[in-house]
């Protein structure tokens, strides 16, 4: 199986992916699945998990949320994260049966960077995503070693906000995801190449949106 783990949809202010759209092409792109992990929110998963009528493609309901410690993203969750201290945010995924994933941890951005250090074990997260798209090479070998330092699974996703960035990382695995991810039977690849273009866009999606020249849709 082959799934891209961390997409967006302009449920993210800084996207313009359509729901629809996003699901079509991931299925068109040969992917067997997709986490749709729009910050802070479901809403961008829910909607395309309803859009999906495709019993063979797989679609998981996620949110990357911003918290004290950096991002992480929640994978098969039910509702919104509500708090954004990092240790509260592990036990809102773990209650609803989700799995955590600390996203781009040494992406060298204003709360992007994960702070690591002082972090008690109980909190670790299941997983760190070790292939992210729009993270530069150097920092994606960093978030590897950290797996490998922690014993941790490995998980990669595009940080799809557009559409010429979806399915450049993914994580390919037998059988259930899920399972997969937790008991480190999870494989990744990737490549690191659409920051630039990806960010600005991003960025100018955003001041868009600020400027009330674009809405999301409810």
């Amino acid at each position: 199986m082959k799934f891209d783990l961390h997409n967006h949809t302009h449920y993210s202010h800084c996207s313009t992916f359509s729901p629809l759209a996003l699901l079509k092409l991931a299925k068109k792109t040969g992917l067997d699945g997709i986490a749709v992990t729009d910050h802070n929110t479901v809403k961008g998963g829910l909607t395309v998990k309803k859009l999906n009528r495709d019993k063979d493609f797989k679609v998981i309901m996620g949110s990357e949320r911003y918290t004290s410690r950096g991002h992480v993203l929640g994978l098969f969750l039910q509702k919104d994260i509500k708090s954004k201290v990092y240790e509260e945010v592990i036990e809102e995924i773990r209650n609803q049966g989700g799995v955590s994933i600390i996203a781009h941890p040494f992406r060298y951005l204003p709360g992007a960077f994960f702070r690591m250090k002082g972090l008690d074990h109980k909190y670790f997260p299941d997983a760190i995503e070790c292939f992210n798209s729009r993270t530069a090479g150097y920092a994606n070998a960093m978030a590897g070693r950290l797996a490998d330092r922690l014993q941790s699974p490995k998980t990669a996703g595009s940080d799809t906000h557009f559409p010429f960035e979806l399915g450049k990382c993914y994580t390919s695995f037998d059988g259930d995801c899920r399972e997969a991810i937790l008991k480190r039977k999870t494989a990744v690849f990737g490549k690191s190449y659409t920051m630039l273009v990806g960010g600005t866009l991003s960025f100018l999606a955003k001041t868009t949106h600020k400027l009330g020249l674009r809405t999301c849709p409810q």
